[in-house]
């Protein structure tokens, strides 16, 4: 009997300690979110760096063009007596129309100056031919002798070429640059033009010389 009372007892015990244990205080969790600050990116935009290159204008050479003497045939009339003679490549030489006619008929034509054209080379930068070709052939060169060149040679030459029409109204002009022969000095003594290098016909209206100097 005693017996079942102590077992009894120790059973009240056990369950008296459960109940204990069920109800005991649970621990507070800390539920507040922790606290996140976010900085926001410094952005830092640099003007733009602006450059100003110094611009330097090139002042366009202009240049002044004085004529020294002028063969012009234009005022001429026809059959009018020409301090030339030709060479036998051409078949007629003569004033007529305005024009100084030159028919050639073989590959080296040539007409001589007469005497001596007594021109001062040193004051003369640019010829200027004007005329027509009316060949297939646009060759032009001008020879000339002085006190350095008494001989008719390339190195005492000038050419240029015709603007090719073949047609005999289609006036152009040729230029001829005098600093482009070394020998270009003193005094002109001789003058001889070939004014195409085959068969065929050119009208000259006129050659001009000119002083060249850069206009102030």
């Amino acid at each position: 009997m005693n017996k079942m009372r102590i077992t009894a007892l120790a059973m009240a015990l056990v369950l008296s300690a459960a109940s204990f244990v069920s109800c005991g205080s649970t621990p507070a969790v800390d539920t507040t979110a922790s606290e996140t600050t976010t900085a926001a990116p410094e952005t830092t935009t640099a003007a733009p760096e602006t450059t100003t290159a110094e611009t330097t204008t090139k002042k366009q050479i202009e240049y002044e063009y004085t004529s020294v003497a002028k063969w012009d045939y234009t005022t001429m009339e026809d059959g009018a007596e020409l301090p030339f003679t030709k060479n036998a490549d051409i078949s007629d030489l003569k004033v007529e129309g305005g024009s100084l006619v030159i028919v050639s008929t073989g590959g080296d034509p040539y007409i001589t100056y007469k005497g001596s054209p007594e021109l001062d080379a040193d004051s003369i930068q640019e010829i200027v031919i004007t005329g027509s070709d009316g060949s297939s052939n646009d060759a032009f060169q001008l020879f000339f002798t002085n006190a350095d060149n008494p001989n008719y040679s390339e190195e005492g030459s000038l050419r240029e070429s015709w603007e090719v029409t073949e047609d005999l109204t289609a006036v152009n002009e040729i230029h001829l640059d005098t600093s482009f022969s070394s020998v270009w000095t003193g005094t002109v003594t001789g003058m001889r033009i070939d004014p195409l290098s085959d068969a065929g016909e050119v009208h000259i209206q006129s050659i001009e010389f000119f002083t060249v100097t850069v206009k102030e």
